[in-house]
């Protein structure tokens, strides 16, 4: 099966067409959880959709790339380990479908309403756009990588409909107790307070620059005696934050800042190792934005992390025990652990 996959690789790369599938059994069972089969059509529909966009683009990114996925064993190698975590995958989330069915959150009605519903839904689109099911059939196959046509397309839908649907009751029922209260909402701000600054605090200034302390301050000496000093600046605005300028002295940050005062600055400083004149426009203390501003934001993420530690507890006390106990069975292609 998996020099067949390869194959495909290989004809996507280089033709853009799938080879025929005659002879291959759609139906073979790649793995079994307890019993239940994950047939290679399953399988091909989880796969080759991917290798179809790999395939789209790979050559024109880089053929050396190209070549060494489809002629070498390194490659071969690669799509061998790739292809194995698609079925880890695919028995993970059939555990979790068997799982919601054991507990009796949902049964095989449910299943089988839902795959009406994702039957009745592509023979609508197909009468939509006029389209026949063999029309539709040569189309997933070639275009889409759905090798069996629209029955694989629809299989996939299915099951990734069953899937989500599951997953997403199952992760409410796990984390239905989660919640947070407005102590440790509170707790949070007052300790993280710095991911709400509005605005770091910071002064405007226009700067000259110069590679001596000489030129500076001549340039200095200049502007002091000029009725119009910022007319002998050069450059923009700029806003320059406590962090920007903390190669400087304690105490000059101290009078740029505490003790602002509009105009030209009567120093030269030295900022990382550049002579600088300073004429000062403005100062902005900044500021935080206010708790109920950034509650909703704050207890949102705490609840996903508390929904989260629900999860991994319920994973470990429910799932894990669970899985050891399913008969899992994967195809010798697919079951080393290399």
């Amino acid at each position: 099966m998996k020099k067949f996959a390869l194959l495909l690789v290989i004809a996507f790369l280089t033709t853009g067409i799938i080879f025929g599938t005659e002879g291959l059994n759609l139906e073979t069972p790649v793995a079994t959880v307890n019993g239940e089969p994950i047939t290679t059509r399953e399988f091909y529909a989880e796969l080759m959709p991917v290798y179809v966009q790999i395939s789209q683009k790979i050559e024109e990114i880089d053929p050396l790339f190209s070549e060494l996925l489809t002629n070498t064993a390194e490659g071969e190698a690669l799509l061998k380990a790739y292809e194995k975590r698609v079925i880890d995958k695919m028995v993970r989330e059939r555990l979790i479908v068997q799982y919601a069915v054991h507990i009796g959150l949902f049964s095989e009605k449910d299943f089988e309403k839902w795959h009406k519903e994702i039957n009745d839904y592509i023979n609508k689109s197909l009468a939509e756009n006029d389209l026949t099911r063999e029309e539709a059939d040569t189309y997933y196959t070639l275009k889409k990588g759905y090798i069996g046509g629209m029955g694989t397309y629809e299989s996939y839908l299915t099951n990734s409909v069953i899937f989500n649907r599951v997953f997403e009751n199952l992760v409410s029922i796990v984390t239905k107790d989660a919640t947070v209260t407005e102590k440790e909402m509170q707790e949070y701000y007052s300790s993280n307070k710095s991911q709400f600054a509005k605005s770091e605090e910071n002064i405007v200034a226009t700067m000259e620059i110069f590679d001596t302390f000489s030129k500076a301050y001549s340039f200095l000496t200049k502007a002091q005696s000029s009725k119009n000093p910022l007319d002998l600046f050069t450059r923009e605005k700029s806003e320059l934050t406590r962090k920007d300028l903390s190669s400087l002295e304690d105490k000059t940050i101290q009078e740029l800042f505490n003790n602002f005062e509009k105009g030209l600055f009567d120093s030269v400083v030295n900022i990382n190792g550049i002579f600088t004149v300073l004429y000062l426009h403005e100062y902005n203390a900044g500021g935080y934005s206010s708790f109920e501003e950034v509650k909703d934001k704050i207890k949102k993420q705490l609840l996903e992390e508390k929904q989260q530690i629900y999860w991994e507890n319920w994973l470990e006390k429910e799932f894990v025990p669970f899985k050891e106990k399913a008969e899992i069975q994967v195809s010798d292609e697919f079951s080393s652990q290399e």
